[in-house]
Parts: structure tokens; C-alpha cells; sequence
């Protein structure tokens, strides 16, 4: 009894001393990306708005005003962040940005932040080295892009994100086959296919690859599947219906 009461304890302090060393080197990750996103913030200070952005923000506006999210040009779903990142409260596109602009930034960066580190951890669990995963997810987070796209009103930081997050979940749902995990799966296809034309055909296969794997049934990716083209085939019939132009998005 008093040996397993030893082994037990050492087992404690081993898995506290663990958990210490992962927060600790996740509060350095979250460190050396604000430390990144400080130096680099005059650089990016004049490229915060840009076109497109004007563009989304007269979506927004007509979502705040007609409650109606339709563009031949814009996929819906940030122009509906952009509309409640505003409060839903503003008279002109400038305003919106005005309003939702510092948020949107701020938004974008904590979820780049929250993805490098799930793949911190992910790479410690899988290594068992957290200097190693510390160290090369610190050397991903220097990438210029990356960060400019956290500075811009544009849906290429949430397509980086949301794409990065769909990577990691075929990866952790092939391992433990939770069907929580494939409901955050899910939800991610189906942000990702509202964000960016292109994005529908990523979730598609995304969801493909889940097949493929076995890591689910076949009827449930079915469903997935249609329900995550219920939009897009929309855009597609209203835009052939007004337009002649049958597809999820003019500009794509």
C-alpha cells in the first residue's frame, strides 16, 4: 500500500510539473507573438484597410440595415462578423470600420495565437519535447503574412485560421474518433465554406478526407456535406437568376 501510495504520488507530481512546463512555455509563445505584433505594427498601420474592405463593410451595412447578407461578389460570413464587431449600429461603410476595425484586428490575432498554440501542444504531446515545439512554433510566427493578414479587414487571416484548424482536427479526430471533436470539425468546414468562395470546395474536401480515412460514416459526411453547401448553393441559384452566372461568387 505504501509503495503505490508512492508511485501514485510520484505519478502527481510528475503530470503537475508537466502541466507547469507546457503553461509556461505557452504564456512564452503568447509573449514573443505580442513582442512580434508590437515592432511590426507601424509597418502594418497604413495597410489596414484596403479595397475589398470596403466592400465588406457595405455588406455589413446592408445586413445592419436590411438584415440581408446577399453580394454576387462576397461570401456572407465576414460581413456579418464586421456588422456585429459594429454593434450592428452604423450609417456608412467608412463607420463600420471605423467601429468594428480595431476589434476585427484583435479578433484575427487571438485565434492565429490560439492555433499556433494547439499546435505547440500538439506537437509536445506527439514529441514529448516542449523546447523543440516551443522553438519551431516560434519560428513559424515570424512569418511576415501571417501577421499582415491579422492587420487587414480581409478574410485571408480567418481562411488561414479556420484552414490550419480543419488540418489539425482530421489529425486528432484519425487518433481518438470523438464525435466532439468532429462536431468543432464541422463547424469550422462550415465557417470556412461562408468565408471565401474557395473555401466551400476546401470544406468539401476536408470532409472528403474524413471519409476516405474512415474516420466517420459515410452517411455523416453526407450530411455534413449538404449542409455545409446550403449557402453557397444558394448564392449559386440566385446568382444565376439575376446575373446568368452560376456560381458561389462573381469574383471568384
Amino acid at each position: 500500500m505504501l509503495l503505490t501510495s508512492l508511485i501514485r504520488g510520484g505519478q502527481v507530481i510528475h503530470i503537475r510539473r508537466k502541466s507547469t512546463h507546457q503553461a509556461i512555455m505557452c504564456l512564452v509563445i503568447s509573449l514573443y507573438f505580442i513582442f512580434i505584433k508590437a515592432i511590426l505594427n507601424p509597418a502594418f498601420s497604413a495597410a489596414r484597410s484596403d479595397g475589398d474592405t470596403i466592400a465588406f463593410a457595405s455588406i455589413a451595412l446592408q445586413i445592419i440595415e436590411k438584415g440581408d447578407s446577399f453580394d454576387p461578389k462576397r461570401t456572407p460570413l465576414y460581413p456579418l462578423i464586421l456588422a456585429i464587431l459594429s454593434g450592428f449600429d452604423a450609417a456608412s461603410p467608412e463607420e463600420v470600420i471605423e467601429k468594428s476595425g480595431n476589434l476585427v484586428i484583435l479578433f484575427q490575432s487571438v485565434l492565429t495565437l490560439s492555433l499556433h498554440l494547439i499546435i505547440f501542444l500538439a506537437i509536445r504531446n506527439h514529441t514529448d519535447s516542449s523546447l523543440f515545439a516551443c522553438l519551431l512554433v516560434c519560428a513559424m510566427m515570424t512569418n511576415r503574412g501571417l501577421h499582415f493578414s491579422d492587420y487587414t479587414v480581409l478574410t485571408e487571416s480567418l481562411t488561414n485560421v479556420l484552414f490550419g484548424f480543419l488540418c489539425l482536427l482530421i489529425w486528432k479526430c484519425g487518433r481518438d474518433r470523438d464525435d466532439h471533436l468532429f462536431a468543432i470539425f464541422f463547424f469550422c468546414a462550415l465557417c470556412l465554406s461562408l468565408i471565401r468562395p474557395n473555401g466551400w470546395l476546401l470544406s468539401l474536401v476536408a470532409l472528403s478526407l474524413m471519409r476516405i480515412t474512415r474516420i466517420v460514416p459515410w452517411k455523416k459526411v453526407l450530411l455534413s456535406a449538404l449542409v455545409v453547401s446550403v449557402v453557397p448553393a444558394y448564392y449559386v441559384w440566385r446568382n444565376n437568376a439575376e446575373l446568368n452566372y452560376p456560381t458561389y461568387s462573381v469574383a471568384s
